[in-house]
């Protein structure tokens, strides 16, 4: 293989390695085999000395063999694309892309090695571009040192755009970070922000704003080492999950960043080629949380309504924390009288939320929650247990359901599914709790069973609402709640709620479980609404009793048929 450049005025009084290996474009082990069993010439001179000082307009030829030593590993990639000249993968976290020492061999080129040698192929492996080990996304190698050479000597020719979540919050709508980047003193992986640094520019929009983090899209104006982590830190807010640069871990486990998009010139056809990866599940809450949200203020007071029940004889709505009068850990509208607020507080704060629904407040019927799967059905008779305190609360039940008008259902949670069904044919209605033990129970498919049972009702006409819950990125649970999981839920189904998060702990998406059966119960997708809202992330709107460890206000989720 041959490739020759021309120097040019950023390459003026720089060493040839530093060129080559970084402007250049080339990987360090490509380099080291172009000096040991290559050929280098400098305008037509055979040289061997790395560092030879270039000088604009110099003519640089290298040469060297394109057999490969590196070792096949039998490791599942996830193709994006691929033609003779390229191979596009979408890089899972966890992974480095090439090997640092002889004795590693679960890295990128080797599952492409293994990959191309169970295909018979002895086609080059070049990655074009590095990610860090946690970083997830779209990686191009080239099958050729000539190919990727063509896809590196020009910006122009690549363009890479990030999908991150950074900590804190970032005002407005877009920006540009232009801070030169440079190794930090005293550390072999740390880089940060320094005045004699490689120039850096990082061009970012932002896409949505979360409690305390910002979901940003990124696009590389340079390509420096740890760029993007570098730049969100300067900012003063580093990527969550980023433990080299200070990032927060409550809410991800690694470094939230993303090789969305890759857009490039193909080097032999010329085309203009796009590759898409998508959001891995760890981000996946940041990105969708709230995409349902509706929130409504009305005498100050605010609420989140669904889609799915509106132009329907119904009222279904679920409390958020703003618009009452307790003050403290339950500030403000705590409609719990399990907490120690004071009672005529959460009467207030429930008098206040039911005025402005149009809710008769000494009518609600409430329950008693245990984390089971029982339901009670009421009626008009039943108006007013639970309604002004806990104790005439219809108890050990964890959900309830009526076809009758006026009576208003509510029940009280934080952090657990508030699952919320009405059937327009036969004007009846449910609420349900589900907590992880209700979940695991299944007590949306006996929300549904009762509403069959008790008033005709038939899935395929039944409409549901999923309310603000914990979310995938922060329910951390351990081997019981997995076990108990288990037994209800197929393997693939596992896979798409549930994540590892390292030291045994799993993380469980409680609303899409919820759904998974509310529709195994016969719902149609169509009709089936998750607001999307993660209560541990939007503390400025919700309580969390994990994220208060216990000392928390709490919810109302209500129906009532009119």
């Amino acid at each position: 293989m041959e490739i020759d450049f021309e120097a040019d005025a950023f390459d003026e009084g720089r060493h040839l390695r530093d060129v080559i290996r970084g402007h250049k474009g080339f990987s360090s082990a490509l380099w080291k085999r172009i000096k040991w069993n290559g050929e280098v010439w400098l305008n037509g001179t055979r040289i061997h000395n790395a560092k030879t000082v270039l000088h604009e307009g110099d003519r640089v030829r290298l040469v060297w063999d394109e057999s490969s030593d590196i070792v096949p590993a039998d490791i599942p990639l996830d193709i994006l694309y691929e033609d003779d000249t390229l191979l596009v993968v979408n890089k899972g976290t966890g992974m480095i892309i090439h090997p640092t020492n002889a004795g590693i061999h679960d890295t990128l080129v080797n599952a492409v090695a293994g990959y191309f040698q169970k295909k018979g192929e002895k086609s080059g492996i070049h990655p074009v571009y590095r990610l860090d080990r946690n970083t997830t996304g779209v990686v191009v190698v080239a099958k050729s040192a000539k190919a990727q050479y063509a896809l590196t000597r020009s910006h122009d020719l690549i363009h890479r755009e990030y999908i991150a979540v950074a900590g804190g919050y970032i005002p407005g709508e877009f920006g540009i970070v232009d801070a030169p980047i440079g190794r930090k003193e005293g550390s072999i992986i740390e880089w940060t922000v320094r005045k004699d640094g490689r120039p850096a520019r990082t061009e970012y929009t932002v896409l949505r704003h979360g409690d305390n983090y910002t979901v940003l899209k990124l696009h590389l104006l340079t390509g420096r080492t740890h760029q993007i982590r570098v730049h969100a830190r300067y900012m003063g807010t580093p990527l969550l999950g980023d433990d080299l640069y200070g990032g927060n871990h409550d809410l991800i486990s690694r470094q939230a960043l993303h090789a969305h998009t890759v857009t490039l010139t193909h080097p032999e056809t010329g085309e203009a080629m796009k590759f898409t990866a998508p959001v891995p599940a760890d981000m996946e809450p940041f990105m969708n949380e709230g995409k349902n949200m509706h929130i409504e203020t009305k005498s100050g007071v605010s609420f989140l309504t669904f889609d799915v029940f509106k132009n329907e004889n119904l009222i279904a709505a679920v409390s958020t924390k703003n618009g009452g009068v307790s003050t403290g850990a339950y500030h403000s509208l705590n409609m719990g009288f399990s907490t120690d607020d004071a009672p005529e507080k959460v009467r207030e704060n429930r008098k206040r939320f039911f005025d402005v629904l149009g809710i008769i407040p000494e009518r609600l019927v409430n329950c008693a929650l245990v984390h089971g799967i029982h339901m009670e059905k009421v009626g008009k008779a039943d108006c007013g247990r639970g309604a002004q305190d806990f104790t005439s609360a219809i108890p050990a039940c964890d959900g309830l359901y009526t076809n009758e008008k006026n009576v208003p259902l509510g029940l009280n949670y934080a952090d657990c599914t508030p699952l919320l069904f009405y059937d327009p044919v036969t004007s009846s209605i449910a609420v349900a709790h589900g907590g992880w033990r209700g979940t695991a129970g299944n007590i949306a498919g006996e929300a549904v069973r009762h509403l069959q049972e008790s008033y005709g009702a038939e899935p395929k006409n039944i409409k549901a609402g999923i309310g603000p819950a914990i979310g995938k990125s922060v329910f951390e649970v351990e081997k019981d709640v997995v076990e108990a999981f288990e037994k209800i839920f197929d393997e693939e189904e596992m896979k798409r709620l549930s994540a590892p998060k390292g030291e045994g702990k799993i993380l469980i998406d409680l609303p899409l479980a919820n759904r998974i059966l509310i529709e195994r119960a016969g719902i149609l997708p169509e009709n089936i609404e998750d607001c999307g809202i993660c209560t541990y992330c939007r503390n400025d709107l919700f309580y969390s009793y994990r994220k208060a460890a216990g000392r928390t206000g709490r919810h109302m989720a209500v129906m009532m048929l009119k």
